[in-house]
C-alpha cells in the first residue's frame, strides 16, 4: 500500500545505530511508529510529515517536519 505522505513515510537519519555523530537512535524510533499504525488509520489522519534526527546536525530535518524528533 502507498505511504507517501502519510505518518508512516517518515524521514529518518541512520541516528546511534550507523553515524558516530549521532547521540541517540533514531531507527527503532521510526520503527515503532511504523509498526503501530495500520492503513486504514494512516489514511484516517491523513498527510502528516514525522521527520526524526539522532543530533543536532538535523540529517532526519526534523526542524522542518510537522513533528520533528
Amino acid at each position: 500500500a502507498p505511504t507517501v505522505g502519510l505518518l508512516s513515510d517518515i524521514t529518518c537519519c541512520p541516528g546511534g545505530d550507523f553515524c558516530d555523530l549521532a547521540n541517540a537512535r533514531s531507527i527503532p524510533i521510526a520503527n515503532g511508529i511504523q509498526a503501530k499504525f495500520n492503513q486504514q488509520q494512516l489514511e484516517d489522519i491523513g498527510e502528516l510529515k514525522l521527520n526524526i534526527s539522532g543530533c543536532m546536525n538535523a540529517c532526519g530535518h526534523h526542524h522542518v517536519g510537522h513533528i520533528g524528533i
